[in-house]
């Protein structure tokens, strides 16, 4: 129970049960009017708010195409880390203070954590998730798209290792990449890749061998970044790997 000195605002004249949850609570008078001061409650209708934002928020994204659907079920309510070893990566991610590079063999659980801090992103505003292969592509910039990834307060490049790196697509994906997270500096951004990121400047210099200070320059935007290699056994074996799925569903977002 709150003590009359601990009030926000009027004063404490009795005590009272709460109709919300029973508790035996501080009755607060403002003018002729009594209230229920609890804190329980008024921490439940916090929790329901802030679900409801994030759930208006996450269909906003789904509507312009930034995310899909199936991104509801990426929460840390729902899935947990399938080793020790991927721990520091999962607790770095929870609380996304900082921009990710995590890499690793596919089926390591890159996409997957990724799309959990990118659904976690959601308390801080709009998200989206590319694909490195979308790199490169002149529509983009055509439609408005591009210019709405730069902008975005959360992010989410996805296997970064798999967009063009031969000719002249290959060019405009270094380019754009530069352009990319050149624009997004003070921005959050999670990068994943099957490639270490001193990996990551040989491949993109492939793209545009005759200036290879333009994969520099694009790799050097990256920085500062929590690098995490997510190694062990193939996720897409859940029977040998032991990873737990808990439940599926957007309703896990009211833990987040």
């Amino acid at each position: 129970m709150a003590k009359p000195t601990e009030l926000h605002f009027g004063a404490a004249v009795s005590e009272g049960q709460c109709p919300g949850c029973g508790r035996l609570v501080a009755m607060v008078r403002i003018g002729n009017l009594d209230f229920h001061d609890c804190g329980e409650c008024a921490a439940v209708a916090e929790r329901a708010a802030r679900k409801s934002a994030l759930q208006r928020r996450f269909l906003e994204c789904e509507a312009q195409g930034l995310i899909g659907a199936a991104h509801g079920q990426f929460t840390f309510k729902n899935w947990r880390p399938a080793c020790d070893a991927h721990r520091p990566a999962w607790e770095a991610a929870w609380l996304l203070r900082k921009n990710m590079y995590l890499w690793g063999e596919r089926g390591r659980g890159k996409t997957l954590l990724a799309r959990c801090a990118l659904v976690r992103g959601l308390k801080d505003g709009l998200v989206g998730e590319i694909t490195g292969p979308m790199l490169g592509d002149a529509r983009h910039k055509a439609l408005g798209t591009f210019r709405v990834w730069c902008a975005l307060p959360t992010l989410l490049l996805d296997d970064v290792s798999m967009m063009p790196n031969r000719g002249a697509v290959g060019e405009a994906a270094v380019r754009q990449l530069w352009e990319l997270l050149n624009a997004r500096v003070g921005l959050r951004t999670i990068v994943t890749a099957q490639m270490a990121p001193n990996s990551l400047a040989p491949f993109l210099t492939e793209a545009i061998p005759g200036n290879p200070g333009g994969a520099v320059a694009a790799l050097a935007r990256l920085h500062p970044f929590d690098v995490f290699e997510l190694a062990g056994k193939d996720l897409r074996k859940p029977a040998e790997c032991g990873i737990g799925k808990a439940e599926s569903g957007i309703k896990g977002m009211a833990h987040e």
